[in-house]
Order: C-alpha cells, then sequence, then structure tokens
C-alpha cells in the first residue's frame, strides 16, 4: 500500500503571515536604498545562517534587457520544482498563442444490430479545466440533439481516448506522488484535474475525522464497488501540532487516513489521483444523460492506438459524422494562468501534451506517446527562445519530477526572452502577483512590493525555488532566479530566504560608476 504523505504540518494563514511576512515588512520600508553593487555583500549574507550551512545554492540578477547584476552558481544544475512551469508555460504559450483551444467532442455512429439504439462516441482532447459543471451542460446539449432525432438509448457509449494514447503518468515521479491528488495522471478525458477531492473534518476530541467525499460519486466509485476507509486519524486537543496524511492502495480501493487536527479547527481539503480517470469520466458522463433523459446500457473507454485496449466497431474514419456536440477548452491565456498561479501539476502536463499535437499528427513509425513529443516540441521551442540546450534538463512539465534540472541563468535568460515577446502580457498576467494574487498573494505585504513583483515559486522536500520579474520603485525592471537545494532547513527558512532577496532588490537604486547614488 502506498501511501501520500503531506510535506510539512498544516500552517495556518495567521502563522504563515508571523512566519514570513512579519521578517520581510521589517527589511523593506524602513531600510535605505542601495546602490547595485551592494548586491554583492547583501545576498551572500541572507545565506550566512547555520540552518544553510550545507545547503546549495545559486542566484542569477540582471537587467529585463540584460545586465548581469549579480550572479552565484548561475550556471550550475538545481533541481527547480514548480518553477519548472515557467518554461512549460513561456513554450505553450510561444507555440501555440494565447487563444488556442482544444474541444471535447460527441458524435453519434450507427449501431449495426440495433439502429433505434445507436453508439454515442465521445472524443477527449485533454481539457485540464474540464469539470463537473462542464460534463453537466455537454450532456445537456447531447441529450437535446438526441432527443430532437428521437433516440432515447444508447447501446454503447465510447469514450475515445486516442488523443493522449491511454493515461500518461511521467515515468520519473516519486511513486508516492502519482497516489495523490497533486500528481494526477493526464489523458484525454480529464474530469476535476483527474483527482477525488475529499475533506477532512474533526469532530470531538478523540474522535476520528470525518471524511467526506466532495463528489459522492468518487465514494461510490466509477465501477459501483466504493471504497474501504481505514481511518487512523483522530480530533486534537487545544495546541497539539496538526498534521494529515491521506493514501490509497494500488491493490484494493482503499483509502487510509492518518493525522490530528484539533477539534473545532476548519475542514482540511485533501485529495487523491484517480487512476482510471477515463472511466471515471465515462460513468460520470453516462450518469449526467441518464438525469436528462437518456440510458446508457453500456460504456468503454477505447484507445484507437492501443490494439489491446477495447474497439467500437468501426474506427473512425474519413466517414466520420457531424459533431453532436462540441465544448471548447478555455483559451491557453486562461490555462497558464492556472497553472503558474495555482501551481497546477496536471495542468502543467496537459499543455504538454498539446505541445505534442501542436505541429500536427506525427509519423506512423513515431511511436511516442503526445505527452513524450511534447517535451521534444517544449526543449526545441526554448531553443528558440535563447535558452541553451546544456542549461536544462526537461523531465516533465510541472517540476514534480526530481530529474529536472535548471540553471538560474537559464530561468533568467527565459524570462528575458519572454519579456520581449510578443506575448509578453499575457504571460507576465499568468504569473502570481506580490500582495495580490496567485502564490504571492499573503507575501510581500507589507513592503514596497506589493503589486510590483510577478514570480513563480517551487517546493518540494529540501527544495525551494523563486523566480520573476521585480520593478524597484527606484530601479529599471529586473528579472531573477533563485534556488536553494539539499537543504535541511524548514520550509519557511528557504522560502524567508529567497523572498529577503526580492526585498534586497526592492531597495536598489540608481548610482553612478563609481557606486554613489544619483
Amino acid at each position: 500500500m502506498t501511501f501520500f504523505l503531506r510535506p510539512w504540518p498544516i500552517v495556518t494563514l495567521s502563522t504563515l503571515f508571523s512566519l514570513g511576512l512579519g521578517s520581510l515588512a521589517s527589511l523593506a520600508p524602513q531600510a535605505q536604498a542601495q546602490c547595485p553593487n551592494a548586491l554583492n555583500t547583501a545576498i551572500p549574507r541572507l545565506f550566512e545562517t547555520p540552518a544553510l550551512a550545507r545547503s546549495y545554492w545559486g542566484v542569477t540578477v540582471a537587467t529585463e534587457d540584460g545586465e548581469v547584476l549579480y550572479d552565484h552558481q548561475g550556471d550550475r544544475f538545481f533541481m527547480p520544482a514548480s518553477v519548472q512551469k515557467l518554461f512549460s508555460t513561456a513554450a505553450a504559450l510561444q507555440t501555440l498563442g494565447p487563444d488556442y483551444r482544444r474541444e471535447t467532442i460527441v458524435t453519434l455512429r450507427p449501431n449495426p444490430t440495433s439502429p433505434d439504439r445507436p453508439h454515442l462516441h465521445i472524443i477527449g482532447q485533454g481539457d485540464p479545466a474540464f469539470n463537473h459543471d462542464d460534463l453537466a451542460r455537454l450532456a445537456q446539449a447531447t441529450a437535446q440533439q438526441l432527443q430532437l432525432q428521437g433516440t432515447s438509448v444508447i447501446a454503447q457509449l465510447w469514450g475515445d481516448e486516442g488523443f493522449s494514447q491511454g493515461t500518461q503518468t511521467p515515468p520519473t515521479w516519486e511513486w508516492a506522488d502519482t497516489q495523490a491528488g497533486f500528481g494526477a495522471p493526464v489523458n484525454s478525458l480529464v474530469l476535476t484535474q483527474n483527482a477525488l477531492p475529499i475533506t477532512l473534518r474533526p469532530q470531538a476530541i478523540g474522535q476520528p475525522l470525518r471524511l467526506e467525499w466532495d463528489n459522492p460519486g468518487d465514494g461510490v466509485g466509477w465501477d459501483g464497488l466504493g471504497w474501504e476507509v481505514v481511518n487512523r486519524s483522530r480530533s486534537g486537543g487545544p495546541g497539539e501540532r496538526e498534521w494529515v496524511t491521506i493514501g490509497q492502495s494500488l491493490s484494493d480501493r482503499t483509502v487510509q487516513v492518518q493525522g490530528v487536527l484539533q477539534a473545532g479547527a476548519a475542514a482540511e481539503p485533501v485529495a487523491i489521483a484517480a487512476l482510471a480517470p477515463g472511466d471515471r469520466f465515462l460513468a460520470e458522463f453516462a450518469a449526467a444523460l441518464d438525469r436528462e433523459g437518456i440510458t446508457v446500457q453500456n460504456w468503454a473507454v477505447a484507445d484507437w492506438a492501443s490494439p489491446d485496449a477495447p474497439q467500437p466497431d468501426s474506427a473512425p474514419d474519413a466517414a466520420t459524422p457531424a459533431p453532436l456536440a462540441v465544448y471548447p477548452s478555455p483559451p491557453l491565456s486562461a490555462l497558464i494562468t492556472t497553472t503558474n498561479q495555482t501551481s497546477n501539476n496536471l495542468y502543467a502536463e496537459a499543455l504538454v501534451q498539446w505541445l505534442g499535437h501542436g505541429e500536427g499528427e506525427p509519423s506512423p513509425a513515431d511511436r511516442r506517446s503526445p505527452w513524450e513529443r511534447g517535451l521534444e516540441q517544449m526543449e526545441s521551442t526554448l531553443l528558440e527562445l535563447g535558452v541553451p540546450a546544456d542549461t536544462l534538463v526537461i523531465a516533465d512539465g510541472s517540476g514534480l519530477s526530481r530529474q529536472n534540472l535548471v540553471t538560474p541563468q537559464a530561468t533568467v535568460s527565459l524570462l528575458q526572452a519572454m519579456a520581449r515577446s510578443p506575448h509578453t502580457t499575457t504571460y507576465r498576467q499568468s504569473l502570481a502577483v506580490a500582495g495580490q494574487q496567485g502564490s504571492l498573494r499573503l507575501r510581500f505585504q507589507e513592503t514596497n512590493l506589493v503589486g510590483r513583483f510577478q514570480g513563480k515559486t517551487g517546493s518540494m522536500t529540501g527544495v525551494y525555488g523563486l523566480a520573476g520579474y521585480v520593478q524597484p520603485p527606484q530601479f529599471e525592471p529586473l528579472v531573477f532566479s533563485a534556488f536553494i537545494n539539499h537543504a535541511n532547513a524548514p520550509y519557511s527558512t528557504l522560502r524567508q530566504t529567497l523572498e529577503a532577496i526580492v526585498v534586497e532588490l526592492g531597495r536598489l537604486q540608481v548610482c553612478t560608476s563609481t557606486g554613489s547614488p544619483l
């Protein structure tokens, strides 16, 4: 049995404020402005703490037009964690454009054995934003068209997974991560990010936490067999440390919960991955059609690219009928915003899959999945943007893989290239903003950087990264990238250290060549 371990104890918003914002607030408004050459001492000083003595760190700071102001190990490789999403979203935006969309398509096909009970095909194209509301609207539109044709019974509902060539999980992800909601696989027919969201609610002291499936259908299971819940959690008393872990078995339908939430505390949202996302999608779609008055007698996932998968009576060809219903995805500009501001892993991998289709269909001899081809296209696009091929190793689009490697200089090169791109406004608006939105909305609130830092965070055990665009009040626009790897310090220490670099950048002012303020 494999379980997802939450990487850190639960931290409340008030605790986050006291850990980070207080220390940052003390650095910026009261501190004097400084010349760029002061970075040579100010930045290293931030890492002079016993907690970081054995860690590995690199920082590159430059102007948007290319002048390097500070560099420490900027040419060395670091695991980027979710800072990797800066690369995948830039490649998708540059290759496909901000208005690019994909569609979920429903077609009706004849049933050779029972003409009054046709077959229904739903063709997914990996829309990562598709949720239950979208499913209900698509089912309603489909049912209306079927009823206009006098059809009330569907003999067979086929779900076409040919776009993704089945369910894809990056092979270099940690096994435990693939069981968690944040490590869900990507496929053609995505529903609620292929995650099964669960809410854990504390009860009276000593009682187990109450587990609630956010979508009751997930608790039943796509095959109707349901889940066994092994609950070893507890509602704790005041002052007890809060922590939870949740995981699932790969051999049977079992979810196990462990941990402590204080009695009276807020509920805790968690999630596990949907390991058969195509089947789950079809079961939910069949149920939605039933609510609209259309009976589905059977359903199955069909992967046109896999001869071992169940197949319809006839594969699609030039005579494919016109769509019965079409549901477009949000535009790419909206998808990269969700990817970067909420650090959504499935969205990032779905964009890689879209990149694999962006240049047309591959030759029959190319047996790679669209996701694999997408990684190659991502690297090619980054090279065109001026990011040297030998400055990064790409293992996925999200940063969840520990085999991704980038240099701070490569990240700065990317940010500079996107500052010159015709899509620069869309790209910058997709990022979190200090004190305002995304993962940085609670950060820097009492500094001079509110609304002046657009960036991306990244973290995993022993790793923290931060990169983006900084507009100091008294200096020209900057780009920077900073990473800490192989650290044994608390997450809050890593985060505060890199955030303090941004605060130092916010203090910069224009100086003479001799280092005197103008």
